[in-house]
């Protein structure tokens, strides 16, 4: 079964964690005959994705918050700084606190284009409880997350030109 294999580092650039994503679009020969769509290696801290880009902010900029690597892929691509919470239903306590720490140890605007789905909205309103500035971005109708929409708004300059 084919994984994409996700590095996770800390501030300092250590790598601390891997997640595996599974590519596969057939089901796993397990007796559930589903594969897991996130694998975290045992020993592997996966709580926040992308916190070198925490060092190249300056007082008063942007930092969105994303569902997941790929949004924070596309919002990267995109020109923003961003990290990513691996999963809607991974926000601990460990996570909270760091971001409480980014909040308190950074002058930051914090946004967030939840997921088009209720985990995603779920994920903000409890972001929002930690982060009371965070500003919320709806996305368009037909897009399921920022990556999508990243996606189609490349689509729409290469028609365009």
């Amino acid at each position: 079964m084919p994984w994409l294999q996700i590095p996770y580092y800390d501030r300092e650039g250590k790598l601390v964690g891997i997640q595996n994503r599974n590519l596969s679009l057939t089901p796993d020969p397990s007796p559930k005959g589903e594969a897991p769509r996130f694998r975290f290696p045992q020993g592997s801290q996966c709580n926040l994705y992308g916190l070198p880009v925490l060092n190249l902010l300056k007082p008063g900029e942007t930092l969105f918050i994303t569902e997941g690597c790929s949004d924070c892929w596309a919002m990267l691509s995109a020109g923003h700084k961003a990290i990513a919470i691996p999963s809607a239903t991974l926000l601990t306590n460990d996570v909270r606190g760091k971001m409480e720490e980014v909040r308190d140890k950074l002058d930051i605007r914090f946004h967030m284009f939840p997921d088009n789905d209720a985990p995603g909205e779920r994920l903000f309103l409890q972001l929002k409880e930690v982060l009371p500035s965070l500003v919320h971005h709806q996305l368009p109708p037909g897009c399921k997350d920022y990556s999508d929409y990243y996606l189609k708004l490349i689509q729409l300059s290469e028609v365009v030109k």
